[in-house]
């Protein structure tokens, strides 16, 4: 129903790289984060959600990974480290996919060779897609019906030429509030919006 796309312009893709270690804790963090906002509520995982973690850095870039908690069931844990070793072995599974290529990794998450470009053409073809934008819409007054999509990025803002790009696409603004949040805190605000609405999770 609900999808969360989560843009980590440097992270890594490929295992070897993708190691909780001090150089790596910002990327670490912020994933981690979200995975648990988008993915989690109190005792529950959020079965009506999806999040697709779009990793453009080194060395084999782009790479996608996708956990549904519909299927997920639970992680060895939510801690940082905990995450990472999944997501680990998801870009392991994936390191040697061609271009568009997919292959599931374990109950609810797979990966893919994929462009962070196309992954929105193909939510886009479900349903609606939402930008956070502190210029957006406001997200109380705004008619939100699934499936629908939200895009939110990690530390490092969307370039402006790729704004664009996403605006012609069809890719709708859409605030949160007047404040620059978080990409995890953003996540809560949007769950806490549609569960208001009786949109969320049962």
């Amino acid at each position: 129903m609900w999808d969360f796309v989560l843009r980590a312009r440097k992270a890594p893709t490929t295992a070897a790289l993708a190691t909780p270690e001090p150089g790596d804790g910002r990327f670490l963090e912020v994933v981690s984060h979200c995975v648990v906002s988008a993915l989690f509520a109190s005792r529950r995982a959020r079965a009506d959600t999806t999040i697709h973690l779009a990793f453009d850095g080194p060395a084999a870039p782009p790479k996608v990974v996708r956990l549904a908690g519909a299927e997920l069931g639970s992680l060895p844990g939510l801690d940082e480290r905990s995450i990472w070793q999944v997501l680990r072995q998801a870009l392991e599974r994936g390191q040697n996919l061609a271009l568009a290529q997919s292959c599931p990794v374990g109950p609810g998450i797979w990966v893919a060779k994929m462009s962070f470009e196309q992954l929105v053409r193909e939510r886009l073809a479900a349903g609606p897609v939402y930008a956070m934008a502190p210029a957006g819409d406001d997200i109380r007054t705004t008619p939100l019906e699934p499936p629908a999509s939200f895009l939110f990025t990690d530390h490092l803002a969307m370039p402006r030429k790729q704004d664009r790009y996403l605006t012609r696409l069809g890719v709708r603004a859409l605030s949160v509030g007047p404040e620059m949040l978080l990409a995890s805190h953003c996540m809560v605000v949007v769950h806490n919006e549609l569960d208001r609405r009786g949109a969320g999770s049962p």
